[in-house]
């Protein structure tokens, strides 16, 4: 079996016990696609159809690509609804086939996107506006594609005085939670009633009409959390607004959990900080660089012995977007298995919009950017000239400074959670007051990871 399948399999397995179609989004959804009827419609990761239904009902032809056989044998049958095994990266579908093309809270699973013709509408990626993962595509769509942005369920600043004084006790978080995630009201997971009976004793949201319980964490990175909400809450708090990071062994103390439990939160934590971050275009003035970062590699012992292009550390790619008076805007870093012009175009290509001016070294990788729809300024680089590529150089500084000050080196396992975390803090590091609460949103978009899936 596909690994790729037998992941979603897994994933899918429960998944329409935690899902169901927000009428908000699809009321945008159609909203933004401005079609006519009937139109054709494309679902690219489709789950087990919740919104391919809405759509479907709502009139539209709708083709619901899904790869996972567990998602499809789940999925939702309608006249206006038919099913294809596929992946985004390899669509079952011809050039021009489509009218509208939807993407709905799938889009943090698909690697390369950009490469393949997808193009998120940078009016609609602003930092902190929630991205529900509306993509645009160029090459297999004829309109133009449903352009969403929620905003962000609730932005309202909390300082760290607040912050305890607030969230003291259970109730407290669960009650700021179900604010967040339910603005307005709660509402069924399996039949949209809003009527619901609240039972203390087991802490749950029971629907009125169909009797379903439903946890305030259901289907959030918190889904089956044995660790309370006083605990989850200052491990996001933590995690967002200290620019040092946190390590598990720090939150291990702080929170008094053992080990595996606080390596656990801050990870799917990092899982909802990096989903965050994926939909954002840089764009304008551009740095790109690459640099080798965290801890010498645990399989060579003579690694230590190697510096710069010979080092075993990871190779990470970086861009760095600048503001008109050429100061940082924001910020990107991928890991990559080397550093070839394959793969650096590539982070250029899926992280960088068409158009903007890119700004590199010399070095060879880099040398087709220019045709790829780039306006490509490169140079020697100089020590006698700090200025070429001064911004970026900084940032990859502190970043190195921050991987080995918090963690003290880190091998390639898991370092591109990592970099997640440093980008998330700082594309939002004027928005000081309002990190943990963005975070927390993040967190509820963002679907349950499991310890398997991290460690597998």
């Amino acid at each position: 079996m596909d690994m790729t399948a037998e992941k979603y399999d897994s994933i899918g397995k429960t998944y329409n016990t935690t899902r169901q179609a927000d009428p908000r989004i699809t009321k945008s959804i159609i909203s933004g696609l401005d079609l006519g009827l009937p139109s054709t419609v494309a679902d690219i990761g489709a789950g087990t159809g919740n919104y391919s239904m809405e759509l479907a009902e709502s009139g539209f032809k709708v083709i619901a690509v899904e790869p996972s056989g567990v998602m499809r044998r789940q999925g939702r049958q309608h006249k206006n609804l038919q099913w294809l095994d596929g992946m985004a990266e390899d669509l079952p579908l011809e050039d021009k086939s489509m009218d509208g093309v939807v993407c709905i809270l799938a889009a943090h699973h698909f690697a390369g996107l950009r490469r393949h013709g997808y193009r998120p509408d940078s009016d609609t990626l602003l930092p902190g506006k929630g991205q529900y993962g509306i993509l645009k595509p160029s090459n297999i769509c004829t309109e133009k594609v449903a352009d969403i942005s929620m905003p962000t369920k609730n932005t309202e600043p909390i300082t760290l005085a607040e912050f305890h004084k607030r969230f003291a006790t259970e109730e407290a978080c669960e009650q700021y939670l179900f604010k967040v995630r339910w603005p307005d009201g709660f509402v069924c997971p399996v039949c949209g009633t809003r009527k619901y009976y609240w039972l203390k004793g087991r802490r749950l949201c029971q629907c009125a009409k169909c009797r379903r319980q439903t946890s305030v964490t259901a289907g959030t990175v918190m889904h089956r959390t044995r660790l309370p909400l006083r605990y989850w809450f200052p491990a996001m708090y933590l995690c967002a607004t200290d620019k040092r990071g946190c390590s598990a062994l720090s939150l291990m103390r702080i929170l008094d959990v053992v080990y595996e439990s606080a390596w656990l939160m801050l990870h799917k934590i990092r899982a909802a900080m990096g989903d965050r971050d994926f939909l954002y275009l840089l764009s304008g003035m551009v740095e790109v660089d690459d640099a080798y970062i965290g801890g010498e590699s645990h399989n060579d012992p003579g690694s230590h012995e190697h510096s710069g292009r010979g080092t075993t550390k990871s190779k990470v790619a970086i861009g760095l977007s600048l503001t008109e008076k050429n100061k940082p805007a924001y910020l990107k870093m991928r890991v990559v298995d080397a550093m070839t012009a394959e793969e650096l175009t590539g982070f250029v290509q899926d992280n960088v919009e068409p158009g903007s001016q890119v700004i590199t070294d010399f070095l060879g990788s880099y040398a087709t950017v220019g045709e790829l729809g780039y306006d490509h300024e490169c140079k020697v680089y100089d020590k006698e000239q700090p200025e070429y590529l001064k911004w970026i150089h900084v940032i990859i500084a502190n970043a190195k400074a921050y991987i080995m000050g918090t963690y003290h080196g880190l091998d390639g396992t898991h370092l591109q959670a990592y970099l997640d975390e440093y980008c998330y803090r700082f594309n939002r590091r004027s928005r000081s007051n309002e990190l943990f609460s963005r975070l927390l949103a993040a967190c509820i978009d963002r679907p349950p990871l499991t310890f398997a899936e991290l460690t597998g």
